[in-house]
């Protein structure tokens, strides 16, 4: 579906949300599937850890249309978070991060993932919107919770702000 007809309350423009999804990426890791964002243009690709137990075979596909084979060089388990370095990247567009201080409650959100193994729109994610309901800050991480949908094979998604900047992961 055009961008254009996604009802986006409180995204600024069109081009920040598609420059957002520029950095969005689907992972395939033995029997399931989830989603990534691009956060070094050398092909570093955060995701969640248990995106990536099943195998030790991951294959990434980036918006352009292309796969890279991913390797896990960290993973955190206790907050669900990996990092995959995939090799012969190009053309990668990195996500841009929001600064936390900046987000509050009530203020619009975009969940970006890929739904499913077998979506047919391999390249394009999926997107739902709803609005930040709480927030809880600690010295050495804030949780943000949103009330857009976060469908199966979101994990590892974005969560966007209003300008297409990520807030956090799904």
């Amino acid at each position: 579906e055009p961008l254009s007809r996604i009802p986006t309350p409180g995204i600024q423009t069109k081009m920040s949300l598609e420059s957002a999804l520029g950095s969005v990426v689907k992972i395939i890791s033995g029997k399931s599937s989830g989603t990534g964002v691009i956060v070094h243009p050398d092909g570093f690709v955060a995701s969640c850890a248990h995106v990536l137990e099943e195998s030790d075979e991951i294959e990434v596909w980036f918006p352009s249309g292309y796969s890279s084979d991913g390797e896990v060089v960290a993973r955190d388990e206790t907050s669900d978070v990996a990092l995959i370095r995939c090799r012969g990247v190009r053309d990668a567009k990195t996500v841009e991060f929001c600064p936390t201080s900046k987000v509050a409650l009530g203020d619009p959100v975009i969940a970006a993932g890929f739904p499913s193994k077998e979506d047919g729109n391999q390249f394009k994610p999926s997107i739902t919107h709803g609005f930040i309901r709480g927030l809880a800050r600690s010295e050495d991480h804030s949780i943000i919770r949103s009330d857009a949908e976060v469908r199966p094979g979101f994990s590892g998604g974005a969560l966007f702000d209003q300008d297409g900047l990520m807030l956090g992961m799904v």
